[in-house]
């Protein structure tokens, strides 16, 4: 899913918070959606990422809501189409 959009004349794009433009994952959604391969929550993904817990739940809103991430009883999952956009990302920069 491309989440681009048009700014100025020019027609040129800005990037979203975690999607580029080429519609690769940014390196803090790549690597957010790396550490939810298996369940885990936002202060365990504050720790291993080492940022501002407003910053996870921002990734997490925008993630969740492209339907890379679900919620689960203890915190959150990947998804089989976050899954599949991580490879499409991580296939892209090799």
């Amino acid at each position: 899913m491309l989440r681009a959009i048009p700014t100025g004349i020019g027609g040129e794009f800005k990037e979203m918070a975690c999607i580029k433009p080429d519609g690769t994952l940014t390196v803090l959604a790549r690597d957010l959606l790396e550490a939810a391969r298996r369940e885990t929550d936002e202060n365990r993904l504050v720790q291993d990422l080492s940022l501002p817990l407003y910053r996870i739940r921002s990734v997490i809103r925008e993630m969740s809501g492209y339907g890379y991430l679900d919620s689960t009883q203890h915190g959150i999952i990947l998804t089989d189409t976050g899954l599949e956009k991580l490879e499409f990302t991580n296939a892209q920069q090799q």
